[in-house]
């Protein structure tokens, strides 16, 4: 998340509190370290960080819903980057608390107005699982041959057991044709 205040991207993602621009501070000391409060421009767009490849909302009531029909697309609000969302009840929707990273814990994050941002939310494509601010490799389903094979085995077995009797017979009758 240290590419979200980089001095590329802060200007473009927030709003100076003077609504002005936003001077990026680069070496606070713990002596003059104070809450810096940052407003985003845009609470709606979703901003990318590093290769862009996962756009992170602000919060999850911020995210793509399912009752929205068909595929949405939005765009990066730091970068020249469009994401797109289809079957988006299909995706894993992952959040994670702004207050967890410790070089973001002297920011204040709020909207126009005034509500605080407190969560960064995002999607994962389907097969994959939230892994920290990622999307990792989820468990692959069971190949399809192998459940048919499974399923194929077990009628095999119970035709032959029914053509065999041993299942229908009771254990004395068997015994009296000994």
């Amino acid at each position: 998340m240290n590419s979200l205040l980089s001095h590329d991207g802060m200007p473009q993602i927030f709003v100076g509190i003077d609504k002005g621009t936003i001077e990026v501070v680069r070496h606070m000391s713990p002596q003059n370290i104070h809450k810096m409060k940052l407003n985003v421009k845009d609470v709606d767009r979703p901003f990318t960080v590093g290769n862009g490849i996962i756009s992170y909302f602000w919060g999850a009531s911020k995210l793509p819903h399912s009752k929205d029909k068909g595929c949405l697309t939005y765009e990066s609000s730091n970068a020249n980057h469009t994401a797109n969302y289809c079957n988006i009840t299909k995706n894993d929707m992952c959040e994670i608390s702004i207050g967890s990273f410790k070089n973001l814990e002297h920011f204040i994050f709020e909207s126009a107005q005034g509500e605080k941002l407190t969560h960064f939310a995002w999607m994962c494509p389907e097969r994959t699982l939230c892994c920290a601010l990622e999307c990792c490799e989820g468990p692959s389903p069971a190949p399809r041959w192998l459940v048919f094979t499974i399923i194929g085995i077990v009628i095999f077995g119970g035709l032959v057991c029914l053509y065999r009797g041993c299942c229908t017979e009771e254990p004395e009758a068997q015994d009296k044709k000994r």
